[in-house]
């Protein structure tokens, strides 16, 4: 994911202009969004352990699925292709919505849309596991 996000990472601009954002805030309101944003951050990491467990579920079951799918009604190989699509893509997706995420929050001025990119990003970040399983074909 190096070569989306690029060699210089901004990461210390971003943080300059989110700590900035967060003085300029109304402190309720910076309070809520952190609060939005932890919560965020928590589904991105339930959704990577989530691409752990699927990646395993996957190596023992895709055999399983291949061999049921040459039964009329058996277990679906689409299914589980669509997952090894979905697993494999997640990583340079998820990259690709952190880039445009750190791009919006850099450029926004107002304190309130610099706190609430952050935990949008992480939250399509973690929606692009499934979001790339459907566009594969996995979804009903």
């Amino acid at each position: 994911a190096a070569w989306i996000l690029g060699r210089d990472s901004g990461l210390r601009e971003l943080r300059s202009h989110l700590a900035e954002a967060a003085t300029r805030a109304d402190p309720g309101l910076a309070l809520l969004l952190s609060i939005v944003g932890i919560a965020c951050c928590l589904g991105f990491v339930a959704a990577v352990l989530a691409r752990f467990v699927i990646a395993a579920m996957l190596v023992v079951g895709l055999p399983v699925l291949a061999a049921g799918s040459v039964t009329p009604g058996g277990p679906g190989l689409r299914t589980g292709i669509a997952w090894v699509v979905a697993v494999v893509a997640f990583q340079p997706l998820s990259a690709a919505v952190y880039r445009v995420g750190h791009g919006l929050a850099l450029h926004a001025q107002a304190p309130v849309l610099v706190l609430l990119i952050p935990g949008l990003t992480l939250f399509l970040a973690a929606s692009t596991l499934p979001l790339a399983a459907r566009l594969a074909g996995g979804g009903r």
